[in-house]
């Protein structure tokens, strides 16, 4: 009974774990497959949707959403599905039918990022500078696929709302719109910044990106936009500003991890012991002579 429990425990924590991940994966490589492969259909139901219930997450959808912000949104999907499943797979196989080697293969990834992340935690103070930089390289590279006054892709949603969220301009401020080197996509004649650097219009703000001074674009000033205000410095503020719970997040992805990576261990060490049984059978012969033992013991081992 004893012996049930402790392998049962580990299981059930184990199983239900991984079918949640399994599931999230599943759905995430569902929506990625159908928004890849079928994304007018999908603009058309959400603006059809739209048209017969009205509200204004369906109208954000519907603002934010052509073929190509679909379409690169369903790779998106694809990219993270195909990064979260196979681990979870592997583990909830393994609990299932208690196979060490699966369930060794689900350990042995989670202990090396788990490893990894204490490294990079451990030795944050060192490489800060190193990483700043690799976050502003990635920031300004992420900017070269800026798109105006054309149909925007999936890059452009995401920094203008990142923008008109935290009300900044850029990565460093303005002139990151200066340095695009492919004029395909940079901004139009004329035009210094895009509307997201601008003060918005609340009243149809987050439907559309509206500035409040239709001026702005053209000539930017402290008054009617945001354009010396880079985005880096904004975010590194709300980081600290909320360092507790990002602090607590860590430890608490740190702690399921580690007991993940242990239980699986557990359940494997309790198979190699479940499967060794011992049998005593007692045989017994009348006919034997009265100097010889007429019975005897056999272990049997299954």
């Amino acid at each position: 009974m004893l012996c049930n429990c402790a392998r049962g425990i580990p299981q059930y924590i184990l199983t239900v774990t991984n079918s949640i991940f399994l599931v999230l994966g599943f759905v995430l490589l569902i929506f990625g497959l159908t928004f890849t492969f079928a994304a007018e259909h999908v603009v058309n139901l959400v603006n059809q949707y739209a048209q017969n219930r009205p509200n204004q997450i369906l109208e954000l959808l519907v603002s934010v959403s052509n073929v190509l912000v679909v379409q690169e949104s369903g790779r998106v999907m694809l990219g993270l599905s195909g990064c979260i499943l196979p681990i979870p797979l592997c583990g909830y196989i393994g609990a299932v039918r208690i196979n060490p080697m699966l369930l060794v293969m689900y350990a042995v990834p989670i202990l090396l990022l788990w490893i990894f992340q204490l490294v990079a935690l451990t030795c944050l103070p060192l490489i800060k500078a190193n990483l700043e930089r690799l976050i502003s390289w990635l920031a300004h590279v992420s900017l070269q696929s800026f798109r105006i006054g054309e149909e925007s892709n999936l890059v452009t949603v995401a920094w203008s709302y990142l923008m008109a969220t935290f009300s900044c301009c850029g990565f460093s401020g303005y002139r990151d719109f200066k340095t695009v080197s492919n004029p395909q996509i940079s901004l139009p004649k004329n035009q210094k910044i895009p509307e997201s650097c601008c003060i918005l219009d609340e009243s149809v703000y987050p439907i559309k990106i509206q500035p409040l001074d239709s001026n702005c674009i053209h000539t930017p000033t402290k008054y009617n936009s945001f354009f010396m205000q880079g985005c880096a410095p904004v975010l590194s503020e709300a980081m600290m500003q909320n360092l507790d719970i990002i602090v607590l997040s860590v430890i608490c992805i740190l702690t399921i991890q580690i007991i993940l990576v242990v239980l699986a261990l557990c359940l494997c060490m309790l198979r190699e012991k479940q499967n060794t049984i011992t049998h005593t059978l007692l045989l017994k012969d009348e006919n034997r002579p009265l100097d010889e033992p007429r019975s005897h013991k056999i272990d049997l081992n299954c």
